[in-house]
């Protein structure tokens, strides 16, 4: 009889792991789902700090991004989510939109800052989504682990524990 209860409460322990796991990677899975869409409302919903113009860059490029989710595991109140990512690489086209934008621009007087970063972002979306357009991505692979915590009841993908990730959200900007 202890041999039976011994093992239908593991059943029971692993029933409810399961399910925390799958909680887990239903949330992973949702983050990328706004984050394929590409739309811009949708992504500051999500997340308010990506409510800045450089965004503008990458919103074409995530609708390329795939991944393949290998392994989930929950732990007390954390959720380690192993995935494979592939994405766009924009850095390997940095030096052609450096010259790109630096002959368009050489004889230009633009005297604040700020102008120069709108001009940057804008050049830069449109430059980037034009290689989307001409099918001229390169992409680059990772398998890296996502945090995810539990804070009440929802799971929350805390940026500061996930750094790699963000990198890979810049879409090779960030080298």
């Amino acid at each position: 009889m202890k041999k039976y209860i011994l093992l239908l409460l593991s059943m029971i322990l692993m029933t409810i792991s399961c399910g925390r796991d799958a909680v887990a990677k239903r949330i992973f899975e949702q983050h990328m789902k706004i984050i394929q869409s590409g739309d811009m409302n949708k992504i500051k919903k999500w997340d308010s700090s990506m409510n800045i113009p450089e965004i503008g860059i990458v919103l074409e490029g995530f609708k390329k991004i795939t991944y393949k989710i290998n392994k989930v595991e929950t732990k007390d109140k954390t959720a380690t989510v192993n995935v494979t990512i592939k994405y766009p690489d924009y850095s390997t086209f940095g030096n052609e939109f450096h010259n790109m934008i630096t002959e368009k621009y050489k004889s230009s007087n633009i005297a604040s800052e700020s102008e120069i970063d709108k001009i940057v972002v804008q050049e830069a979306t449109k430059f980037f989504n034009e290689k989307i357009k001409e099918n001229k991505l390169s992409y680059s692979e990772k398998t890296i682990n996502i945090i995810l915590e539990k804070q009440g009841n929802n799971w929350v993908l805390d940026g500061e524990k996930n750094l790699e990730f963000i990198s890979i959200l810049t879409l090779g900007l960030d080298k």
